[in-house]
């Protein structure tokens, strides 16, 4: 402890003669030295008629005396040995009353106090106060007199005093009180000696230490339990100090202490609130919650507590205000004591706690309001009716308990209960505060935690009811899929049939998280289902998505709020507003990622296009791994290229992997595209690029807590563009396999700038969708490089002269502008970073056992962590092929007469499938399929039955004309023929392909 000054001591010689007394010096010989002018105006003598002369000659002499009548004082003759000063204080001695000789001859009764000079040392000169007879006591005499009574007979401070042996030689009664020690049983002893356990041995080390060095020691504490309070431990602040006389000689120390215990206890409440506030609630877990509490209050506070809630915090459900309802289930959540020799509690986590009848905590949680019982007694009603608590708080010794509902907005959500039974002693009124501090800290973070799980549980509900259930069967594929449910709700998995035994994969995520974005994965789910009826190919399938989601966002205007569609020329692209303002989209379908892939068991060709999702990866029967190469394009509302497909041969037998991008999050919290954030990336024309597009965001959302990556701080140049490439695609020569690519002007809703020079704007407004960081122009996005003929086990690295290819599909470096130093480095970093997921994913699929039920397991096991931050969907497929033996295919001429002959063919076929009771329905779609074929197309004219699940009758011409039904009046004489189709068939349609178009229609066989 420091002070903010230095204060002289004061001896009473400045304050006597404020007061009026006279000071005379004498020296060791008894000479006056000494003369002020109140001796002068008290005596008359001037101070040259005294200073020199012996000061005996003041004095009046016996006979003077008695002829005054009074008798000379005792001792009113100073000694020049300075006897005086012997018996007297530091102030002086008061000699009495003696006779002066006044100037005037007469005598004057003064009173006399002697005291030792300031100069101190062997010829100390005596100050003699000289004052009137009627002056009263010599200055400080009496009242030092009257401090030292009052420190040691009345003062409330405890004051010890030790000798130079540290014995102690004086107690004042309020030392006493602290110590329960009987003076005269104390004295003579040392501290270690008379009182062994109020910190003893610190005692006498720190009153040593003073002894020696003369420095005093302020604020040093000792701890013990007085007589007064024998349950509770005091803490006593001391302050120690050496005591020295006039010349020097040290004489011992003194020791002045003060109960400090309620500031000490309030000091450590306030410090277990703090721990309680920064401990409690760390986790959205209602067990993990109860044992934070647990853990802060046992040992320091109780010697052990349990922690119940209502089942209802525990499931996520509705509380309502008011007492508890009889009946109502409490749960043990969470126990702890000091001593581990036993279990902690009497029930196990989890396990319903019960309460016998009158028992303070079923008095708690009616009124709400805590308990405090300060003395339990082992014959208590409620102790000896509970089997449980009971025999253990008996065997326990518990002494004192507290029980405290856990209380938030009047709802009840638990009860604390805290035991003592060790020396801490019962618990006081101030215990029942704190305890009421923490467990209303514990329900605000147990209700924040049950209001998740609610919001939880009906996302689950919500986005359960909107994915499959089982994944309908089919001849052509044979699947498996699998949901990691991490609280997103926008990913999703699917597998629709289509017209001539294809059938169709899809894999899609949508950004965000909530019950808002499991809608909205619902409704886009919805959309590819009704979309897959007209048979369009990926890629125009994908483009009317993109037109329906811009008109879900309310952006079907020629420049929407995001920027805008680009149009051919066009120079300018501005800062999407969403990304200035540094907002991600949730809960809508902009910004949304799909893979949407066709596979066809009789050609084994597989057609697919990606909006912004990640390449499938397939298995092939060799045992080669890879990422097929499919075209990225811009998310679906994002603005970017007109999306494009490709076409893939596929053996039979090969397993296809569609995942979300949460397959391949990073099992230490980090993501392999969190080193996309590297400025300068998009400028520096070096952009990486894949197959996969920006779906990189994802990841970087749910487990990067960048600000800049989330608040979209891009650096954009002064044309808007952080950076361009432009490639022309190995799709541009020329050389496309048929019906793989649909023209700019073919494709709806992907009106822009045909070929690959798209801006770093376009691609940062795609990432930012899914909240990560924005990415660089794809350098050669729209032909996925990926690297192919890869064996088992191998490094999927890109062949030389290719960039690293990205796992989630973000197509691109950082294209956050300004320091192009750094692009080399971290776009070195990202493309490591996504090459190593996507090489754990291919040496996953590379030891994938045969079942594809089992292959999807093994990669959630192998690849998500156990506590995922993102939701992950997963679609493992094998491809089977349709064979000749279920196929039956005619080419037919343009001739009416054809007409009876394909319902021979038609016939004998059904026949030979065992499905003659087919035949009559199947007859009479054939023929009128091919008579509309004949009347109103051209050739060629082709007859297929394909036996699958379902059997189906197509016929094809070249005539892009698509059919329309008509009701027929009774009148009329044609236009029935395909209402006779509908009414037979359950469903039917028309598939387009590049020479013309397919009419089919299916029905059921058994």
């Amino acid at each position: 402890m420091g002070t903010s000054g230095v204060t002289r001591r004061s001896d009473g010689r400045e304050q006597a003669a404020a007061r009026g007394w006279a000071k005379v010096v004498v020296n060791a010989r008894g000479v006056v030295t000494g003369w002020s002018s109140a001796a002068q105006q008290l005596l008359g003598y001037p101070a040259h008629r005294v200073l020199g002369r012996p000061a005996v000659e003041l004095l009046a002499g016996a006979h003077e005396t008695a002829a005054h009548g009074a008798a000379p004082a005792s001792g009113a003759r100073p000694s020049p040995a300075g006897a005086p000063a012997a018996s007297g204080t530091e102030a002086g001695t008061d000699v009495g009353s003696v006779l002066l000789r006044h100037r005037d001859g007469g005598l004057l009764a003064c009173r006399v106090g002697i005291r030792p000079g300031a100069a101190g040392g062997p010829n100390t000169a005596w100050e003699v106060l000289l004052g009137p007879a009627t002056a009263g006591p010599a200055p400080e005499t009496e009242l030092d007199k009257a401090l030292l009574e009052a420190l040691f007979s009345r003062s409330p401070v405890g004051l010890f005093v030790v000798d130079t042996e540290l014995r102690l030689i004086r107690i004042n009664p309020a030392a006493e009180g602290m110590q329960g020690l009987a003076v005269e049983e104390a004295l003579g002893k040392r501290p270690g000696e008379a009182w062994p356990e109020f910190s003893a041995e610190l005692a006498e080390r720190v009153m040593g230490q003073v002894l020696r060095t003369g420095r005093p020691v302020i604020g040093w504490e000792k701890h013990g339990r007085p007589p007064g309070d024998p349950d509770h431990e005091h803490v006593y602040s001391s302050s120690s100090f050496r005591l020295e006389d006039a010349a020097g000689r040290v004489l011992g120390v003194a020791d002045a202490a003060i109960d400090v215990t309620e500031r000490q206890r309030a000091q450590e409440r306030l410090m277990l609130l703090a721990e309680g506030g920064a401990r409690i609630g760390t986790s959205l877990e209602v067990m993990r919650t109860a044992q934070e509490l647990a853990e802060v209050a046992v040992p320091r506070f109780a010697d052990s507590m349990a922690v119940e809630v209502l089942e209802e915090v525990l499931a996520g459900d509705e509380l309502f205000p008011g007492p508890v309802r009889p009946g109502a289930v409490l749960r043990r959540a969470a126990s702890l004591a000091s001593s581990p020799a036993e279990p902690a509690g009497v029930y196990a986590d989890g396990e319903i706690s019960t309460f016998p009848p009158a028992a303070p905590s079923l008095d708690a949680l009616t009124d709400l309001r805590p308990r405090l019982v300060d003395s339990v007694e082992a014959d208590s009603a409620w102790v000896l009716r509970d089997p449980v608590r009971g025999p253990r708080i008996i065997e326990d010794k518990v002494h004192s308990l507290m029980v405290v509902p856990l209380v938030t907005q009047d709802r009840v959500l638990g009860l604390a209960t805290f035991y003592r039974w060790g020396a801490q002693g019962p618990f006081r009124d101030d215990d029942l505060t704190l305890a009421t501090e923490l467990a209303g800290r514990t329900a605000v973070c147990l209700d924040n935690t049950r209001r998740y799980l609610r919001e939880r549980n009906s996302l689950m509900a919500v986005q359960r009811s909107l994915l499959p259930g089982e994944l309908p069967h089919h001849h052509g594929v044979e699947v498996a899929h699998e949901y990691v449910h991490a609280g997103a709700g926008g990913d999703w998995v699917d597998v629709v049939p289509l017209s001539g035994a294809r059938v169709a994969l899809v894999a899609g995520s949508v950004p965000g998280r909530g019950v808002a974005t499991a809608a909205a994965m619902g409704r886009l789910r919805a959309a590819v289902h009704t979309l897959s009826d007209l048979d369009l190919e990926p890629e125009e399938l994908l483009a009317r998505m993109d037109d329906l989601v811009r008109r879900l966002d309310g952006r079907d205007g020629p420049e929407d709020s995001l920027g805008g569609r680009r149009s051919e020329g066009s120079e300018e692209h501005p800062i999407p507003a969403a990304l200035a303002a540094g907002v991600p989209a949730t809960g809508e379908e902009a910004g949304c990622t799909c893979l949407y892939l066709i596979y066809d068991p009789i050609s084994q060709r597989c057609a697919m296009a990606s909006a912004g999702h990640p390449a499938p990866a397939v298995a092939h029967p060799d045992g080669t791994v890879r990422f097929l190469d499919v075209p990225a394009g811009a998310p679906l509302g994002r603005p970017g290229p007109p999306l494009r497909g490709t076409v893939v041969d596929l053996p039979e037998n090969a397993m296809l992997v569609l995942y979300t991008p949460g397959l391949l999050q990073a099992r230490g919290g980090a993501t392999p595209e969190a080193a996309e954030r590297t400025p300068g990336a998009g400028a520096s024309g070096e952009g990486v690029h894949g197959e996969e597009g920006p779906a990189a965001g994802v990841i970087e959302q749910a487990e990067q807590a960048d600000d800049r990556g989330r608040s979209g701080e891009q650096g954009y140049g002064e044309d808007g563009a952080a950076g361009r490439r432009t490639e022309q695609a190995p799709g541009d020569s020329g050389e496309r396999a048929p019906g793989t690519e649909t023209p700019a002007a073919q494709a709806p809703g992907r009106a822009g700038v045909p070929g690959h020079g798209v801006s770093a704007t376009d691609t940062a407004e795609q990432a930012h969708a899914h909240g990560g960081s924005p990415t660089g122009t794809a350098g050669q996005a729209d032909d996925g490089r990926a690297s192919e003929g890869v064996a088992p086990g191998a490094d999927a690295s890109p062949a030389e002269g290719e960039g690293p290819g990205p796992a989630d599909g973000s197509g691109g470096n950082a294209g956050e502008g300004g320091d192009g130093e750094n692009a080399g480095e971290g776009g070195a970093a990202a493309g490591v970073g996504r090459e190593a997921a996507r090489a754990r994913l291919l040496g996953a699929l590379a030891r994938a056992p045969g079942s594809v039920r089992e292959t999807c397991r093994m990669l959630l096991e192998a690849l998500v962590p156990a506590h995922p931050r993102q939701d992950a969907a997963l679609l493992v497929a094998r491809t089977h092929a349709l064979g000749p033996g279920r196929v039956a295919c005619w080419d037919l001429p343009s001739d009416p007469a054809v007409v009876s002959t394909a319902r021979s063919l038609v016939t004998r076929q059904l026949s030979a499938w065992a499905l003659d009771e087919a035949a009559f329905a199947t007859e009479l779609i054939a023929s009128e399929l091919v008579t509309n074929a004949i009347r109103y197309a051209r050739a060629p004219v082709r007859l297929r039955l394909i036996r699958d699940h379902v059997l189906t009758c197509e016929v094809s011409d070249g005539s892009s004309t698509s059919p329309r039904l008509r009701h027929a009046r009774t009148t009329d004489e044609g236009g029935r023929g395909l209402l006779l189709v509908a009414q037979c068939s359950e469903r039917w349609g028309t598939r387009y392909t590049e020479d013309g178009k397919t009419i089919w229609a299916e029905q059921s066989v058994t």
